[in-house]
């Protein structure tokens, strides 16, 4: 993966990145049911996709490459402990794929609250009631503008 002067990331020779993820897919799906065997009650997962402001890849990128592979490792985990939680790190704002994460079983129902908690309460310290930071434009986001301190 490389990424541009944007910093938009961009797969360069995608047969070969395929071919990694998968492998390293692969170990990750053996390792997480090897936890899950173990009885461990929380299995952590994270990808550094973000940064505080934003994603370092589009949400489409993030949907096609990594989504569908933590899927399968975190069905495999859940095939050895159904009630494993799974706790998912992105390195920062990850606000675009919330819902994407929640699908696939990476945020549990106390990770949505707590969200929302988040969400709500810069909601007042901003002053812009109804009108949440995920509802800007991307290209101000990006560009770093608005209320995007976290709570």
């Amino acid at each position: 993966m490389v990424f541009a002067r944007d910093g938009r990331a961009a797969v360069e020779n995608e047969e070969f990145s395929d071919c990694l993820l998968d492998r390293i897919t692969e170990i990750r799906i053996e390792m997480a049911k090897r936890y899950a065997r173990c009885k461990t009650d929380i299995l952590m997962l994270g990808d550094d996709v973000s940064t505080q402001l934003d994603m370092m890849m589009s949400p489409d990128m993030w949907r096609s490459l990594l989504k569908p592979r933590m899927k399968k490792i975190i069905d495999a985990a859940r095939s050895e402990k159904p009630d494993i939680i799974i706790f998912y790190h992105g390195d920062g704002n990850l606000r675009r794929i919330i819902p994407d994460l929640i699908e696939i079983g990476a945020l549990n129902e106390r990770a949505r609250f707590l969200r929302q908690l988040a969400e709500i309460r810069a909601e007042a310290h901003a002053g812009n009631a109804g009108k949440l930071g995920a509802d800007r434009p991307a290209e101000e986001a990006e560009a770093g503008h608005g209320d995007h301190e976290e709570p």
